[in-house]
């Protein structure tokens, strides 16, 4: 049993571990032709740049790629097998489907881990870098901004815009607070050239206070600010809830997201972060049945055919989920947790069917 529990888990992750890192290289590849300018500006025209962008730009293409490449490399692994009769041979051992599947949980939830520690930690490092260089999507996808490159947020009842987030969010510059009553009117609105996270609170420097209707205008140099501005501090600024950390996330949920986006998008993002530890595994369980009773000189075939057409179909219906999760139609933890459940019941369907068939 511990001999081809090696053979299957040494198979599978070989060619795993060739298909994620081939396709997040080749990608990475047409990136840097096409931000190539971008990269040596930042670099000063040091082709040493380009070393530092496939480095910090590798485990988001690694985490993008997992699931693909999890179900090709399981599928190309049982055709390999079957075509050199070591599958036949397993069956006729009595192996079932069922124990295969159990003798790969260890592999599938190992490389689950490895999902998550890259999309939660790996990744969210390196699109911080990025934005931070100002180089490809990641200039981009920053939060809501004006025109003028600001960042507009809700803390509490208020409406506030940040001109720009200094020292790791906790020095703020060209501060406007748009100061609302109960009636949601505008009571009081506030400039400040900067604001300063100090024991535990903000402080406003250089203040002027304007009452809409009234000519007088109110100057302090300083004036404490007892609204929530933490979202400067936390690495979520950077990008999509996609490119947080699960601690991020956390933190948005519990601050109502500070209203750039809907706190349901957030709560859609962290259960599904908690569901990449599964995907692996289930994507292997529902793969296995398909090599069951086939001749070889079919097997691929039928692999092949039935293997994307699953793989495929529950990319395409995990999209939709999310994207249902976002808007709020369904909720956050179905959103995220009804794509494995499905692909689990599609994988216990097809073992439970070639049990009965044997």
């Amino acid at each position: 049993m511990k001999h081809i529990a090696l053979l299957l888990s040494r198979a599978i992750l070989t060619n795993f571990l060739l298909m994620v890192f081939g396709m997040s290289l080749i990608l990475i590849t047409i990136e840097i032709i096409i931000y190539l300018n971008n990269i040596l500006h930042h670099s000063n025209d040091s082709f040493w740049g380009v070393a530092q962008y496939i480095w910090v730009r590798l485990p988001s293409m690694l985490s993008l790629f997992w699931p693909i490449a999890m179900l090709l490399a399981t599928l190309v692994s049982l055709a390999t097998l079957g075509y050199r009769n070591e599958l036949t041979a397993i069956w006729a051992a009595g192996y079932s489907p069922m124990r295969l599947i159990i003798l790969l949980l260890p592999l599938g939830l190992a490389l689950g881990v490895a999902h998550f520690v890259l999309s939660d930690r790996l990744a969210p490092m390196g699109e911080r870098v990025l934005n931070a260089w100002g180089v490809g999507d990641a200039a981009i996808r920053s939060h809501q901004r004006d025109s003028s490159g600001a960042t507009w947020l809700r803390a509490g009842g208020d409406i506030v815009r940040v001109g720009r987030i200094g020292r790791g969010g906790r020095v703020l510059r060209d501060i406007i607070v748009f100061r609302r009553g109960d009636d949601g009117l505008l009571r009081q609105q506030i400039h400040a050239a900067r604001a300063e996270f100090r024991a535990g609170g903000w402080l406003l420097r250089d203040v002027t206070i304007i009452r809409p209707g009234s000519r007088q205008v109110r100057r302090l140099k300083t004036l404490p600010y007892d609204g929530d501005l933490s979202f400067a501090m936390t690495g979520s600024k950077y990008g999509h809830p996609d490119e947080m950390t699960l601690n991020d996330l956390r933190h948005y949920i519990a601050h109502g997201g500070y209203g750039l986006k809907p706190v349901h998008v957030y709560r859609t993002w962290w259960h599904k972060r908690l569901a990449l530890l599964l995907v692996a595994w289930l994507m292997m369980a529902a793969m296995i049945p398909l090599a069951v009773r086939f001749r070889r000189d079919k097997l691929v075939t039928y692999l092949f055919g039935y293997g994307f057409a699953i793989g495929l179909s529950f990319f395409i219906f995990d999209r939709i989920a999310t994207t249902f999760g976002e808007v709020g139609l369904v909720p956050p933890w179905m959103a995220a947790w009804f794509p494995i459940g499905v692909l689990g019941l599609v994988a216990a369907a097809l073992v439970l069917r070639v049990e009965h068939v044997r």
